[in-house]
């Protein structure tokens, strides 16, 4: 197989790529995350947290890898400090603020990430899209990671954070990045991978607001519910690696019974959808390369 999984096995990728791809992989949490009220969402998190299984990636993660023959990489969003957000939990008093917190940041290694990637593959937590594009697009999401990087926005890591607008991003948010700059991002990919919940302002903890513990989020009848729009509360959107991993695979589910499937991608452009697999790794593969190039700047205001 050619591609990240014989590259791991030693091998290197085959003389004269047929055509560019992007790949966006998604990792899920070890037993789901739920977003049905906070306290749902609080007690699902410490579950996965307090897992016996040893991973890193007890919360999902998505890692991207492009395949050109002008340039390859793989890479992904992490935090620098695996605490940092559970220390604002346990000792700071922050609730769920810290959904919205940034922290510091890096860019992941592709030699750190393949062996990972491999693993999950083969315990079958991995999922995967590949889109193949043209080498325009392929030059055009070289370039958004190459200035990235020089902007400095690889050293803010933040779920709600939007890559694109220089906030810098948690991982899910990055990788959605590159397939938005590749024009297959649709609104049915948003409907179903981005959580838009309102975050009750009782259960976000700091001044001058006050300290919220985890005892208080299941003492609260604000963590029973999101806040309906009349009530105060924050806003929270972030792309979740459970529910793109869920959705790539109900669509194979559909292209296994009917063969073939069609994203309504945006700019009126309906690339079909197949299976695809690399190894053990099950992914979907959408031919774009037909597609126009999407005209709008790679960043916004």
């Amino acid at each position: 197989m050619a591609g990240i999984f014989t590259r791991l096995r030693g091998a290197l990728l085959p003389c004269g790529i047929v055509s560019a791809e992007l790949l966006v992989y998604t990792i899920r949490s070890p037993h789901g995350i739920a977003w049905d009220s906070p306290r749902a969402l609080m007690l699902s998190t410490l579950r996965n947290q307090l897992s016996v299984v040893r991973d890193r990636r007890k919360l999902g993660h998505v890692a991207v890898e492009l395949r050109a023959e002008t340039g390859s990489f793989l890479t992904g969003m992490t935090q620098v400090s695996a605490h940092a957000h559970r220390n604002k939990v346990f000792f700071r008093g922050r609730g769920l603020g810290v959904l919205f917190d940034t922290i510091e940041g890096r860019l992941e290694h592709g030699d750190m990430l393949r062996p990972e990637l491999l693993r999950h593959a083969e315990t079958g937590r991995l999922r995967y899209l590949k889109v193949r594009v043209s080498d325009t697009v392929a030059a055009r999401l070289a370039r958004f990671l190459d200035e990235y990087r020089r902007r400095g926005s690889d050293k803010f890591y933040g779920g709600p954070n939007r890559p694109r607008h220089g906030e810098g991003g948690g991982c899910s948010a990055f990788g959605m990045s590159f397939l938005a700059l590749a024009g297959v991002l649709s609104a049915e990919m948003d409907a179903h991978w981005l959580m838009r919940v309102r975050m009750p302002r009782g259960l976000i903890g700091a001044v001058p607001r006050g300290n919220v513990h985890l005892w208080t989020i299941f003492r609260s009848p604000l963590g029973l519910r999101w806040a309906y729009p009349h009530e105060e509360a924050e806003p929270l959107h972030i792309y979740d690696p459970d529910a793109m991993y869920a959705w790539i695979e109900k669509q194979r589910g559909r292209i296994s019974r009917a063969q073939t499937l069609k994203l309504t991608a945006p700019h009126g452009f309906t690339p079909t959808v197949a299976l695809d697999q690399e190894g053990e790794a099950l992914g979907l593969v959408i031919d774009a390369r037909e597609a126009p190039a999407p005209s709008e700047p790679i960043w916004l205001d």
